[in-house]
This record gives C-alpha cells, structure tokens and sequence, in this order.
C-alpha cells in the first residue's frame, strides 16, 4: 500500500515565517519557471516584492507578472531583510557571493519542479483522492527500489525537499542495468528522439551488457525539425536506422507544434504543425523496445501502438511525470493490453521530473 505522510512544503514554510517577520521574497529569474513561481504565489495569496536578474539581463522599467525587475546589485546594496528564491539549478556566482557577504540575505533553493506539470500541478488534495490508484500500481511494483523511488519521488513533490530523492535517483535513464535484458533487442524504437541522445545512451548500455556492438535497428521520431537535423548529423555513423521527421499518437493527423528544444510539444496554437503518425500502422516489423518522452501524449502514442504491445510485447521504457495523473493512466493501460508485464519505476533526477516506468 502507498502511503505518503503530510508535510509541510519546505518553500511555503520558510516563505510563510518570512513574511510574518516583515521581510521581503525577491524572485530570482523570471523565465518560465519564475513565472510559475509567481503565479503559484499570487493564487496562494503569499506576496513577494519583485523578480530579480544578474547585471547584464537588467532591463530598465522591465514589468513581469506586474512586478518590478530589478539588478541583483541593486539588491545588494539594500540593508532590507529579504529572501531570494532560486529558480536556477544550480546557483549562480553572484547568489553565492550574496549567501556569502550578506547576513541578511538568506537564499532559497528547493525542488521548484513540484510546479512543473502539463495541467494541474500534484498537491496532497489529488494523491488523497486518487491514494487506490496509487496503491494498485504500487502494489504491482516487482522490487523494492521501485517502492523507494515512487515515495521519495511524491515526497520530493510535495515537498520541494531536495534530500528526499538525494540517495535514490540513478543515471542510465531508460536503461537501467539491473532491469532491462538487453540480449534480445534487435529493434529499438525512440519517441521523442530529441538529437539522437538516448539511442547513443542505449548503443552504449547494450554494448556493456552483451559484450558487443549493437548490431541490430533503430527507428526514431523526433518532429521538432532542429532536434531532427542534429540527431541525423550525431548518428552518420550508424547504417540500420531510421530517423524520422515525425511524432506519434493515437492516430495518423497534422498537429499544430511548439519548438523549444528539449520541451517541444503538441500543444493548440504552436508555431508549426508537425506530421503525427499511428505506430500500428507506420511500423510493419516487429520491435523489442520502446522508449517514449514525449511531452505529455505518451497515453496517445500507447494508444496508437496497442497492437504492437499486444503482438510482440516490447520492452517499455516511458516517462510518467508529465501530467500528474500519468502514473495512473499509464501503467493501468499497459496491463489492459498485456497483463503479464512486470513493473518498475526509477527516478532518473535530482529534481522531482525523469520519472520513469519500465514494463518488462
């Protein structure tokens, strides 16, 4: 059974005590995850003074959110009490002089990524009214590190507790050595490619588990056209793949597409539109593997490969932290087409994102 404890998240606390001491909350950075920050903030009611940036992002009269932008060296120079809440991850040389030269300056970092979803963020409101879910995929978990990285993984999500996932988040994502049998793969199968990345991490992985080359295919979808041109030039070398300038769903169509690097997604007013394919119909051999990261349309693209699963029962390796109810979903899905899957889960960051199921 999952059972979760209730705490306090680590962020509104010292936030909370702060302001009640009269102090002032500084953002610092106001790209997306300062504005998310923000937004977070101002539905809860907890005020903060104004977003700041390093010296050469300084824009004068700049307005975000209806605050103010100011110079971190502005801030330095004020003798108010004040905390600065990081939205980087890692620290930045000026914050660190700041933390070091500033007694009244405290400087706050916690997992901010318990703000990151497609949709609703998780909260304790949604883990109570869905806690049968969470125990039936918990329960069908095969070893206790994947009982481990779920719990310190929500912990850390309603948290914002960096030590909570500290000791239990692993490199290798997709492809942990202690789950996957590699000795069969002859077709593997990349949803969201990016720039050729995990197909090279995975050459790799097979290479060190069997003891030779991977000699066998590679089919790769990667829509967004920059990663798609980068991914072709990374892997020249290799003569059995197939990258593809496509994405996948639950059916053939045309989509409207936002580029943004490693975050592009489908989403209604992108700035291109992108051919979405069906697996069950684009890829007429068998498959061994499957990995999917692809933005919030996983359960889509499962969908859209159902007969797939269900005929040759690949190995799936597919991200469920996009939407908060992906851990739901997504296992419940596998297990209606193929019930003879065995589960785990590993988290693959320090930060609460990288979530990722494997069904063997």
């Amino acid at each position: 059974m999952f059972n979760l404890l209730k705490e306090k998240n680590s962020l509104i606390e010292t936030i909370e005590k702060h302001l009640k001491n009269n102090g002032n909350v500084y953002i610092y950075g106001c790209a997306e995850m300062g504005l998310r920050l923000a937004r977070f903030l101002d539905n809860n009611k907890y005020e903060y003074k104004a977003f700041c940036v390093d010296k050469e992002y300084y824009k004068n009269g700049e307005i975000v959110n209806n605050h103010e932008v100011v110079s971190l060296d502005e801030i330095e120079d004020a003798n108010n009490n004040m905390i600065i809440v990081s939205c980087f991850h890692l620290p930045t040389q000026k914050i660190c002089s700041l933390r070091s030269n500033r007694k009244n300056v405290q400087v706050i970092e916690k997992d901010l990524f318990f703000l990151w979803s497609i949709g609703p963020i998780f909260d304790w409101n949604f883990y109570q009214n869905n806690k049968s879910e969470f125990d039936w995929i918990y329960d069908r978990l095969e070893d206790d590190y994947s009982k481990l990285s779920m719990t310190r993984y929500f912990e850390q999500k309603l948290t914002g507790d960096f030590n909570k996932l500290k000791d239990v988040w692993r490199k290798e994502q997709y492809f942990d050595k202690d789950i996957i049998p590699f000795n069969n793969i002859k077709c593997f199968v990349d949803c969201g490619a990016y720039d050729g990345d995990s197909f090279l991490s995975f050459v790799k992985n097979y290479e060190n588990a069997v003891g030779k080359k991977y000699d066998g295919k590679g089919i790769l979808f990667e829509p967004d056209i920059l990663n798609y041109e980068k991914m072709r030039k990374n892997l020249e070398g290799f003569d059995k793949i197939s990258c593809l300038k496509k994405g996948v769903g639950a059916k053939n169509e045309t989509l409207h597409f936002s580029m943004n690097s490693t975050s592009s997604g489908i989403v209604e007013n992108g700035e291109t539109t992108i051919d979405v394919v069906k697996m069950d119909e684009f890829i007429k051999e068998p498959v061994d593997f499957i990995k999917m990261d692809i933005e919030g349309v996983e359960l889509d693209a499962l969908n859209g490969a159902r007969t797939l699963i269900k005929k040759n029962h690949p190995i799936l390796t597919i991200c469920v932290y996009h939407k908060r109810e992906d851990l739901i979903t997504i296992p419940k899905f596998i297990y209606h087409v193929d019930d003879t899957y065995k589960f785990y889960i590993r988290a693959h960051s320090r930060y609460s994102q990288e979530l990722v199921l494997y069904a063997i």
